[in-house]
């Protein structure tokens, strides 16, 4: 460095002064940035047992309405077994 610039430096310094006494009190600092993944992991948490919940439903829901429609299809296969034997019974009979 020139011994120009070194002198430049206080000069450029008190100039950047008020722009930085501007810019800090908006940082964030350590403590509020904690708390703000203190918060957002709250936030994680809540939601993601409410999600959980909503699945425990959504799969009991659903866990009943597939028993409801394996009850329907045995009948179904019932019927169409009868059926079947009604069928076979009068081709044995016709022999």
């Amino acid at each position: 460095m020139t011994p120009a610039e070194i002198e430049a430096m206080p000069e450029d310094l008190t100039a950047r002064t008020p722009r930085l006494e501007q810019i800090l009190p908006r940082l964030a600092t350590k403590a509020d940035l904690v708390a703000l993944r203190h918060e957002f992991r709250l936030d994680l948490d809540n939601g993601l047992n409410a999600l959980g919940a909503r699945l425990d439903a959504r799969i009991d829901a659903l866990s009943r309405q597939m028993l409801v429609l394996h009850e329907d299809v045995k009948s179904h296969v019932r019927l169409l077994a009868e059926h079947l034997a009604r069928v076979l019974e009068r081709l044995d009979g016709r022999r």
